[in-house]
C-alpha cells in the first residue's frame, strides 16, 4: 500500500500494458483514472478494475481530427 492517498492517470489503460499498470497501482493503494479511445474496452477494464476493489474513475477520450491543411482553410478573415 505504498501509493495510498496518491492518484495516477494511465493513458491506454483499457488493455495490455496500460491495464496491467492500472492494476498494479490499485494493488499499491492508488486511486486510478484510466483513459483510452475505445469506449467498449474502457467499460470492460472498468468492470475488471472494480472487481479488484477499485474506486477509480474511467474516462473516454475520442480521437480528434487533425486540423485541415492551410490550403483547404477558408481565407475569410
Amino acid at each position: 500500500m505504498r501509493l495510498r492517498g496518491k492518484r495516477a492517470v494511465v493513458t491506454g489503460g483499457s488493455d495490455g500494458i496500460g491495464l496491467a499498470i492500472a492494476e498494479a497501482f490499485l494493488h499499491e493503494g492508488a486511486d486510478v483514472l484510466i483513459v483510452g479511445r475505445d469506449a467498449g474496452k474502457l467499460d470492460t477494464a472498468r468492470h475488471k478494475l472494480t472487481a479488484l476493489g477499485s474506486n477509480g474513475m474511467v474516462a473516454y477520450c475520442r480521437p480528434i481530427s487533425p486540423p485541415a491543411p492551410a490550403s483547404q482553410r477558408s481565407s475569410s478573415r
